[in-house]
């Protein structure tokens, strides 16, 4: 889904295309780092100094429950966001701390509506070991 049709969605289910929304989505939609709140927030306050942490969080719950953006909860107790909502798995390096998607062939695009009667509404696939980077470094 690209940002064009993000702002579509937002139109159509009634909510403004305001410059933070914007400012959000444009942010997450380059970075692959999958950001934090915080982090987000340090990066737009750079270009835009009237943020507040508030409308940053604020408006990322609108976007995530809008299914615009991924909220990743892959560290115990961290939350990060992922600018690409489509159903796909993430990899954490336990050295690093990087968060990287993976694309896994096919089957890791699909995402089953309801299984043996239990209608599916989230799925979480997440993996940890450790990075190509890391591994190169330990050789």
């Amino acid at each position: 889904m690209n940002l064009d049709e993000k702002k579509k969605i937002l139109k159509e289910k009634g909510y403004s295309l305001t410059f933070q929304r914007i400012a959000i989505l444009e942010y997450l939609e380059n970075c692959k780092t999958h950001p934090s709140v915080e982090m987000i927030y340090e990066e737009l306050r750079k270009k835009y100094p009237v943020f507040s942490k508030a409308t940053i969080y604020n408006n990322l719950q609108v976007l995530k429950n809008l299914g615009l953006i991924w909220e990743l909860e892959i560290e115990s107790g961290k939350v990060r966001f992922d600018g690409n909502p489509e159903f796909h798995p993430h990899f954490l390096c336990k050295e690093c701390g990087k968060i990287f998607d993976l694309y896994v062939g096919e089957e890791s695009k699909k995402f089953p509506q309801e299984i043996e009667g239990y209608r599916v509404e989230e799925i979480r696939i997440n993996y940890y070991g450790i990075c190509s980077q890391c591994r190169k470094k330990r050789k």
